[in-house]
């Protein structure tokens, strides 16, 4: 299921789930991330206050985030078997007890609801030399395939000369997802940025 949203988890979010092991290298840190809610537990504190931890599960494996109190009466809605998330956080030390960091959720959207927005366009690198009638035919081509909501940009070099100039594609926009990925990933002399 993350297959869709794997552009998103690699070029987008700026941390992993296995990251969130190490709390000391991500202290203070504006974390971005995504996944699928793998599993959830439900309960009561001792003072009688709802949480809930939900296991979420990246390409690089899997971290339980905890919710207690006013967090999970937020965020309960998006923590269930299935769900995808794109989950802003920080990590920091815990209101009791200074001594222990903690991931600290601040927002949570649908992967679903986000996807568009959040690549906002795709720059295509090609060096000089790479540019010729069947590398834009094929990228004519799959431009119109997979039509979207992202700019396309394209930045073209010339190594000897040490210039290049910048493209804009106004009357194409294009949905940046696996099929495009693995297309300039085949491509070793090509790169891209996103946004």
């Amino acid at each position: 299921p993350l297959d869709d949203y794997s552009v998103v988890l690699h070029y987008v979010c700026n941390t992993t789930m296995k990251e969130l092991d190490d709390k000391p290298a991500i202290e203070g840190r504006e974390i971005v991330m995504g996944g699928i809610v793998t599993s959830v537990r439900r309960g009561m504190t001792r003072n009688n206050n709802p949480f809930g931890i939900a296991k979420i599960e990246d390409y690089s494996g899997s971290a339980e985030i905890p919710f207690f109190g006013k967090d999970w009466v937020e965020f309960q809605g998006y923590i269930n078997e299935g769900m995808l998330l794109y989950v802003k956080a920080r990590c920091q030390p815990r209101q009791w007890n200074p001594e222990e960091l903690e991931i600290k959720v601040t927002s949570i959207e649908l992967l679903t609801d986000v996807k568009d927005d959040l690549i906002e366009k795709i720059t295509i690198h090609i060096p000089l030399e790479e540019l010729n009638s069947s590398l834009i035919a094929e990228l004519s081509t799959l431009s119109k395939r997979l039509p979207g909501m992202t700019d396309l940009y394209f930045k073209v070099s010339d190594g000897e000369s040490n210039q290049s100039i910048d493209l804009f594609s106004k009357s194409i926009k294009i949905s940046v997802g696996k099929e495009l990925i693995t297309l300039l990933n085949e491509r070793p002399k090509l790169s891209f940025q996103i946004n």
